[in-house]
């Protein structure tokens, strides 16, 4: 049922000693079974007509702590997250509506 492994990413905030800050990233979770998996032509289509497009679904295990803010990296990719659904209602499996980042790893 989850054939890849991903890793979540949280951000942080950190202080960048002259008055600013800076985004970093930190492991949350490592080695979570996941099923990857590109949209059809057809929800590529009808994602790239809203206002957060949507490149890829991820599958993964319930957990409540996933949250839309953080990102994924897979197999060389970094996946933005941009929703987090409980996929049936049961608290069983979550739905994470992905990006393509350009951002490097």
């Amino acid at each position: 049922m989850y054939p890849h492994t991903i890793d979540i990413e949280s951000a942080t905030t950190v202080n960048d000693g002259m008055g600013g800050y800076t985004e970093t990233w930190s492991p949350f979770l490592s080695a979570v079974p996941a099923h990857v998996q590109p949209i059809s032509g057809t929800e590529y289509y009808k994602a790239q007509q809203i206002q957060n497009p949507v490149d890829v679904d991820v599958f993964t295990p319930y957990n409540g702590a996933i949250k839309s803010d953080m990102r994924i990296k897979h197999d060389g990719q970094v996946l933005t997250i941009k929703a987090v659904l409980d996929q049936g209602g049961m608290n069983e499996v979550l739905l994470l509506k992905c990006a393509i980042s350009n951002v490097s790893e």
